[in-house]
């Protein structure tokens, strides 16, 4: 025995023991209930596995009689210390254990050792051949040789017999199965290790030497399944090895992976040889128990190996297709007799016909693919729904939609083959109509939610395949679908109706606009069937076909406006749907869309608008996701009237609604119906913005510019004429939801939507004093969920007045001062700090900068104590924000100081102000940032804060530079040296250099960043405290 197998010495002998008594308590079966005791058995083998005895352990466990747990814990051991020890061996030691492994592996499989012992000492030996110290080349080729021999043999001496003429027909049918385990598991070694180089080591990498044993890997694939296929003529399919097949399929597959990534190219003869392989594993398709695993197999080498199949390979695949045992199987899938194993055959169908793609419809067409392409119109046919029972339709219709959209731009249109095609896409139109349609509701509630999605997605992939063969067919798709919505509609076959109006519906992107099918949709909207429906009552519409039927409304807005005739009766339906929780959403969709769409038109028909808005207020469906949507329908027919004169008297009767609807919450949130008053409050605010939105007109440009003397709020007809009382409507909702009101986020973000409906316009219903925005943002107190939302509507505000700044001067000081007296609060309060709000009010800082800094940096009034300048506090907030370790809050801190020192002022005035800040604030700037970089912040926060250093030194350069100099003097960190004394981590000359380096870099990103982070990994290297 070798040294490094030896078992002598006590140590090893107990190790020995140890890990034989382990495996057998591991596999007890009483021990299985135990998980914990299961784990300290496996970290102990673990450790095992990884001492200088592994070697002796695995040797001794792969020989034990005890049982095949013991020979697959040695095999494994094996596998374990070859990866964990190899480099600690020289050559000839790797040769020996190569030897040594060989050995044990012929004589496991002539004792007919189990599967799972022999294939993990394969593993073994691809360790083994992994490393670049071991020299093996033809690595199959030995192993062969020495399983035929019966013990090792050397390569030379394997190389002087014929590999495919003596040594393969020598093999027995356990030596070829565990050559197998061996191929396989090389070739997936090869397509791991496949990321090496192919140039560097040269021929001793383990890639290059495993690309030796390709054409050996696929001469035994080639040699067992001949042998395989004459036995099963002599004996039948009953005596077939069917796991003994499938493995030599499965490495047929994986050497293609290695062959095809790295030698194709160069390697005629085993693309030869990989194709003939692919030709005998196609006709296995043939042999029954066979079929299923070589369709598998052939299906993914379709997929992914698509060189592996020569004009010979295609046409046997298309004799076996369209005539053998594989099509009984694809028949049995269609009429639903066959399991969901038999969809293996369906797979291989469509990869055929995916490979030939256009080509399968050739002129004429081969026999065999006319038949094959009647499978796979057939596979329309199965029983059930696609996608839950019917798995194959899918998987066909993915097939014709490449085609659909591939056939424009390949043949020529008007061409044998193009009409050829064409004539299949259309019959693949018929094909689908049946799948499409919606399940029973007797279906349905066997169904959960995951079905319910499937069936769905299927759907809409049927809508991508239709939108792509239009093109080919045009209006006549069109009007296949039209003729059935006519039908089905007359018939109230009310399943087939939705199916058909469905799929005009999403056909509605290729033909609304242009109005090509205009006449199909007039043959639907204008037939007495259709008005019937429209005149309401007792329709017996089922609500699917209800929900399909209102959401196409939605889809042809361009075609209902040029056929506004119709609206009245589509809207009453719409209407009418509104009232049916599954409707509600889609109609709501559509009466928006429409109204925008065709709102000049509607004006005559508003007073039945507002009818069956008072009808429809009051239902459960008037919901938040519902109601708001038919508000601002409605408000932009209001917008489309000729005078704002004629608006009031509309607007003034849906606000007193609304104010109505506010008091009636404003009184539940008192007593027990707290959270229905909360949700109406939502609701009431959501609709009010909604009208806001509406009375936007997209068209009309705003002129927002004023003078400089100019009012902010000047008289109006909506604020002093006939229109104040609905302005004064509005404000007294927001009153009675705000003040006082228990808002939350979503109530916040309705009431700042109303806000902002008035910041792009100069005089509106929704244009209020500037007073009110002021008052809106003050009244939130520190912390309240929202105030992102608040702040960002505070700069909104601040921006819709920037060209007249000066003119809001009084509004903008009172927001300026807000936000200063929350950030003192959270100074002097560390424990109430708000990130929050700390990020919305630094955001709102560095977005008034541009225009607004001739206020923020003047003396404004305030309410905080005499000591304490509202600017001095933001100031030293932003710079206690680059301290924090809130990532956000720092971010914005960074771009305001960022922002404020590239600002440039306008007039001496302005420049002497600026200056006088940056003087008195950048050495604090310059201080905190070195603080931060020192090891302070995390790693994350270095390109924010390297930003603000960059553009202070660029920009900044005579006043950073002494104060750089001195932030860096006052670090005083301490390490401990080899001597064990105290000394500074950074002496002054690398301080001295630090700040150097950085003005040589003069601003520049990357060189700045790179500096930072070095300085950075210097200081956070060790452990120590600053000595202020």
């Amino acid at each position: 025995m070798a040294t490094w197998m030896s078992d002598e010495g006590l140590g090893a002998r107990e190790s020995i023991s140890e890990a034989h008594l382990l495996v057998t308590e591991l596999y007890n079966p009483a021990n299985q209930r135990d998980p914990a005791r299961i784990n300290e058995i496996q970290t102990r083998l673990q450790q095992l596995q990884k001492t200088e005895n592994a070697w002796a352990i695995a040797d001794s466990l792969l020989q034990s009689e005890h049982s095949a747990h013991h020979r697959f814990m040695g095999a494994l051991t094996f596998t374990v210390k070859i990866n964990v020890s190899w480099n600690e061996i020289n050559q000839n030691s790797a040769a020996e254990v190569m030897q040594h492994l060989i050995n044990r592996f012929v004589a496991l499989v002539t004792n007919g050792e189990q599967a799972m012992v022999v294939r993990k000492l394969a593993s073994s030996l691809v360790a083994i051949f992994k490393h670049p110290t071991t020299p093996w080349k033809q690595a199959i080729w030995q192993l062969a040789a020495s399983l035929v021999h019966g013990g090792y043999v050397s390569e030379e001496q394997a190389q002087a017999v014929d590999f495919q003429e003596r040594i393969l027909p020598a093999l027995s049918k356990s030596g070829s199965g565990a050559l197998l385990f061996f191929s396989i598991s090389l070739a997936e070694e090869a397509l791991r290790l496949d990321s090496e180089p192919l140039d560097g080591a040269g021929d001793t990498s383990a890639i290059q030497r495993a690309i030796h044993n390709i054409k050996d890997g696929l001469l035994l694939v080639q040699f067992v399944l001949e042998e395989i296929k004459q036995h099963t003529k002599a004996a039948g399919d009953d005596a077939v090895d069917v796991a003994l097949a499938a493995e030599a399929m499965n490495s047929w597959k994986t050497w293609l992976g290695v062959h095809g990534n790295r030698q194709r190219s160069s390697a005629e003869d085993v693309n030869t040889l990989a194709v003939r392989c692919g030709q005998t594993v196609i006709e296995t398709l043939r042999v029954p128990s066979l079929s299923e695993s070589a369709a598998a197999i052939l299906t993914q080498a379709f997929e992914s190996r698509r060189w592996a199949f020569d004009n010979n390979s295609l046409w046997l695949i298309s004799e076996i297709l369209a005539d053998s045992i594989v099509t009984v199987h694809i028949a049995a899938v269609r009429s639903g007799e066959a399991g969901a194993e038999s969809m293996s055959f369906v797979d291989l169908l469509i990869a055929y016909v995916s490979h030939l793609h256009l080509d399968v419809f050739s002129d004429p067409m081969t026999p065999q693919n006319s038949a094959i392409i009647t499978l796979v119109h057939g596979i329309f046919k199965t029983p059930g729904y696609a996608s839950i029972d019917d798995l194959g339709t899918p998987r066909v219709l993915e097939f014709w939609n490449d085609i659909a959209e591939s056939l424009p731009d390949q043949l020529e249109e008007g061409s044998p083959r193009y009409e050829l095609v064409k004539s299949h896409l259309a019959e693949v139109v018929l094909g689908l109509s049946n799948k499409l349609l919606y399940p029973k509701s007797e279906d349905l509630e066997d169904w959960g939610e995951e079905e319910r999605s499937e069936f769905g997605a299927f759907r809409h992939e049927a809508c991508d395949y239709l939108l792509s063969a239009y093109p080919v067919l045009g209006v006549d798709l069109v009007t296949v679908f039209q003729r059935s919505a006519t039908s089905h509609l007359e018939a109230r076959d009310w399943r087939n109706f939705e199916t058909a109006m469905f799929c005009i519906a999403q056909l509605s992107e290729a033909v609304d606009e242009n109005g090509h099918a205009d006449q199909c949709l007039d043959a639907i909207f204008g037939s007495d069937a259709f008005a019937r429906l429209c005149a309401g009552g007792d329709t017996g519409i089922p609500l699917k076909a209800r929900q399909t039927l209102v959401d196409s409304f939605g889809k042809y807005e361009s075609y209902f406006e040029r056929h506004s005739s119709l609206l009245p009766g589509v809207l009453n339906i719409l209407f009418e749907s509104l009232n049916f929780e599954l409707c509600a959403q889609a109609a709501s969709r559509s009466i928006l869309t429409l109204s925008k769409s065709c709102a000049r038109v509607l004006t005559s028909d508003l007073p039945a608008f507002l009818d069956q808005l008072d009808q429809f207020r009051s239902k459960p469906t008037a919901t938040v996701s519902t109601m708001p949507k038919v508000l601002e329908g409605i408000a932009t027919i209001i917008q489309s009237l000729p005078s704002d004169q004629e608006k009031v008297q509309t607007l003034e009767r849906i606000l007193s609604f609304f104010v109505q609807e506010a008091n009636t919450a404003r009184e539940e949130v008192t007593g027990p119906a707290h959270e229905s008053g909360r949700l109406r409050g939502h609701l009431v605010l959501s609709c009010i913005a909604s009208i806001g939105k509406g009375l936007r007109s997209e068209s009309e440009v705003i002129d927002v510019e004023l003078s400089k003397e100019g009012n902010p709020y000047p008289p109006s007809f909506w604020n002093s004429g006939p229109g104040a009382e609905a302005q004064r409507l509005i404000m007294e909702a927001m009153r009675l939801l705000i003040v006082g009101f228990p808002v939350d986020s979503s109530i916040i973000e309705a009431a700042c939507d109303i806000l902002k409906a008035g910041y792009t316009e100069r005089a509106g219903l929704f244009v209020f004093p500037p007073s009110m925005t002021v008052d809106f943002i003050k009244s939130f107190p520190l912390g309240i969920s929202g105030t992102d939302v608040i702040m960002a509507t505070a700069s909104s505000f601040l921006a819709s007045h920037a060209r007249h700044a000066m003119n809001i001067r009084s509004e903008a000081e009172a927001l300026i001062d807000h936000v200063a007296q929350l950030f003192s609060s959270m100074l002097q309060n560390p424990d109430v700090y708000d990130p929050e709000t700390a990020n919305a009010g630094i955001d709102f800082l560095a977005r008034l900068l541009p225009k607004y800094y001739p206020i923020l940096f003047t003396p404004i009034k305030s309410t905080l104590s005499a000591e304490s300048s509202p600017l001095a506090v933001l100031l030293h907030f932003t710079l206690h924000a680059l301290t924090r370790p809130e990532p956000l809050p720092l971010r914005s801190a960074s771009a305001f100081w960022v922002a404020l020192i590239d600002l440039r002022g306008s007039s001496t005035e302005e420049m002497n102000i600026l200056e006088s800040v940056h003087q008195e604030f950048i050495p604090r700037l310059c201080y905190t940032i070195i603080q931060q970089i020192a090891g302070r912040c995390a790693r994350s926060d270095l390109v924010s804060l390297t930003d603000v250093l960059r553009r202070t030194i660029f920009k900044k350069m005579a006043l950073a530079r002494p104060a750089l100099k001195a932030a860096l003097d006052s670090l005083n960190a301490q390490v401990t040296d080899a001597n064990g004394q105290q000394v500074p981590l950074l002496s002054a000359q690398d301080k001295s250099r630090f700040l150097d380096s950085l003005a040589i870099a003069r601003g520049g990103h990357k060189p700045s960043l790179d500096l930072v982070r070095s300085f950075w990994l210097k200081c956070r290297g060790m452990n120590f405290d600053y000595a202020q």
